[in-house]
């Protein structure tokens, strides 16, 4: 197969950077067939679930064909098994057939399919769309194929201890840490596949071949985050706390950084005290800053240094990093001016007001919600720090988060894995670190699974359904921001984090207090009662809860209904325990709206093609697994 040119690219970067000692770069062809079957798998499910194409499926025979009748033709998937939510998670091959069903070519190129969907739609989308939507997924691949190639050494090379699933296995591996705490940060690093449905899971527009390998979290990158010096009276610090001194905090918990900090200062005859630490993402420094804010470095407002840094390794998100001299420091999230997965990789000035308001009302609710707290817990945001006086156009670019550490929140013996790597099958029976776990707990038929499984949705549902219901908050609550809690293979409770794309009823601030206490800012609130619904049904229905039932129902080889029917009676579990707390018209409301009518999907692709961003998001709709 001829490789295009992002994986030449790739071939050359290998052995520039002798890589290549480690990979037959040939072999980079092996990796791109698989990525560009997983790619052309989430165009076509997006061409199906955005209702972007017409199409129509014979379930006897297992073909789901694409009508294109502006090219008299259609596009035809063979044993394409068609499943809830209306995905396939698998299928044989793509045709291009022509009005006499005769077989014109077969598309084994993302960017071939694309090219045969643009004639067919160039009228209703405009043309320097679908160029953007090109390159961002010729992007995807690029990293994709070396993401494949760095997970396939990973899995040769540290994940083969535990071949089978014989318990004790999974354990060993987890043995092989020096602690439980620091294996919960492994874990984070193992999130290879991204998001499920994301045609641009991998897409990071800005970072070359040589960031990717430098910056992104599948390599396991030591990050040098640049500590900068900004001048008090450029600066405010958000916080939840009453009384605080923040460069004490710092010092606290970055004591090497906050050192080589003060000492370069004082070498430049500067006063520390003046100043406060502000870290800032290398690529950012050197991309962004260094430019954009040229006049407030002129003016010794922002200080940078080359040689002040905080040594840290990125988590599941790129941007959001722990420090390598004490993982249990707290997590400092910073901008970072790339479009990954279609979003410029920022955060405004009203997320950095928001953050610590934010973090207030969950303590509040928490601190009153038995039922709640005893599912869910959230890590704070503790800090955030923002430019003064600057337009948020360019101030988004100067900012940052600092987050408490999830290792404050467990108890001996306990791991928290984030829920996305959950799903990555890295044992030598490619079974996934779900069903490992599973295994660990000594669970591991049909039955067994059923029961973990209604524990689980229990623990998801009863913390994030209430938020909503009761408080008209909706997390994000998908694989990446949720934390799940175990202990010897069992599920505890989860944890909740980054309120950056957190969505709430300004209704329901009012009725609860919280707007006059806790005045937020956009985009956390909006009136838009149906944007707060569709994010939990999008992040904790779909994303989270829908995969888990593809995957259990794949593993045990066996229909879904069983899966959906117990987070259908979860969700009338929470329903009938609120009854007394909800208007009854709402209840009603939100009941038909989870329970009976068609759900929302998300339109990712579609919101890439379309000229007009929509805050809310672009939704289409797909039938309600759990109507009856």
């Amino acid at each position: 197969m001829e490789l295009r040119k992002e994986n030449c690219k790739i071939g050359y970067f290998f052995e520039e950077n002798g890589i290549g000692q480690n990979i037959n770069t040939s072999s980079l062809g092996g990796y791109r067939s698989a990525v560009n079957k997983q790619s052309l798998r989430r165009i076509l499910a997006a061409f199906l679930r955005e209702q972007i194409l017409e199409y129509h499926y014979q379930i006897e025979k297992l073909i789901l064909i694409f009508q294109l009748p502006r090219l008299g033709s259609c596009i035809c998937v063979s044993q394409a098994k068609l499943n809830s939510l209306q995905c396939f998670t698998e299928f044989e091959k793509v045709f291009f057939v022509d009005r006499k069903k005769n077989v014109r070519k077969l598309v084994t190129d993302p960017l071939d399919l694309l090219e045969i969907v643009k004639k067919e739609l160039d009228t209703i989308f405009d043309p320097q769309q679908w160029k953007k939507v090109s390159s961002e997924v010729s992007n995807h691949i690029q990293n994709a194929v070396l993401v494949a190639w760095k997970k396939d050494r990973l899995k040769t090379e540290q994940f083969n201890i535990y071949a089978t699933n014989k318990a004790g296995k999974f354990s060993d591996f987890l043995k092989k840490n020096e602690t439980l705490s620091d294996c919960s940060f492994k874990f984070e690093q193992l999130s290879f596949t991204g998001h499920p449905y994301h045609p641009f899971a991998k897409t990071k527009v800005g970072f070359s071949i040589e960031d990717i390998l430098r910056y992104t979290t599948e390599f396991r990158p030591k990050v040098s985050i640049l500590l900068a010096a900004v001048h008090k009276s450029a600066v405010i610090i958000e916080t939840t706390q009453s009384k605080f001194t923040f460069s004490v905090w710092f010092s606290q918990h970055y004591p090497n950084a906050w050192h080589l900090w003060s000492s370069a200062l004082n070498s430049k005859k500067i006063n520390s005290k003046d100043y406060i630490p502000f870290p800032v993402h290398p690529w950012q420094a050197d991309n962004i800053v260094r430019n954009v804010f040229s006049d407030q470095i002129s003016a010794n407002q922002i200080i940078l240094f080359d040689n002040v840094s905080i040594e840290a390794s990125p988590t599941s998100s790129f941007r959001t990093l722990v420090s390598i001299e004490n993982f249990r420091a707290p997590y400092i999230k910073l901008p970072i001016g790339i479009y990954a997965s279609g979003v410029y990789r920022t955060f405004s000035v009203n997320s950095i007001k928001n953050m610590p308001k934010i973090t207030r009302i969950f303590r509040k609710i928490l601190s009153t919600e038995s039922s709640i707290a005893e599912r869910l817990t959230i890590l704070p945001e503790v800090y955030g720090l923002r430019l003064k006086d600057i337009e948020d156009d360019k101030a988004k670019n100067f900012t940052a988060i600092f987050r408490e550490n999830v290792t404050n929140y467990l108890a001996h013996g306990e791991i928290a894995i984030v829920v996305s790597a959950l799903f990555e099958r890295l044992s030598a029976n490619n079974t996934s670190i779900f069903t490992e776990l599973m295994g660990l707990a000594g669970l591991f038929d049909y039955k067994d699974t059923l029961a973990y499984f209604s524990r689980y949705v229990d623990l998801v549902l009863g913390s994030h359904l209430d938020l909503y219901l009761i408080y008209g908050i909706a997390l994000e609550g998908h694989q990446q921001n949720t934390l799940a809690v175990f202990q010897n293979g069992y599920i505890k409770r989860f944890i909740a984090r980054d309120f950056d794309g957190i969505s709430i009823l300004a209704d329901s601030l009012s009725e609860h207090d919280f707007a006059v206490e806790f005045p937020l800012h956009y985009p956390a609130v909006t009136k838009n009662k149906i944007a707060v619904r569709n994010q939990l049904l999008h992040t904790v229905y779909q994303l989270h809860l829908g995969e888990l039932v593809l995957l259990l129902s794949a593993h045990f080889n066996c229909k879904e209904q069983a899966f959906w029917a117990i987070i259908r009676e979860k969700t009338e579990e929470r329903f009938l325990a609120l009854k007394a707390r909800l208007n009854p018209m709402r209840l009603e409301d939100e009941y038909n709206a989870i329970l009976k009518t068609d759900w929302p999907v998300k339109a990712l692709f579609r919101m890439r093609l379309e000229e007009q961003y929509v805050c809310d998001g672009i939704f289409s709709s797909i039938p309600n697994p759990l109507a009856l």
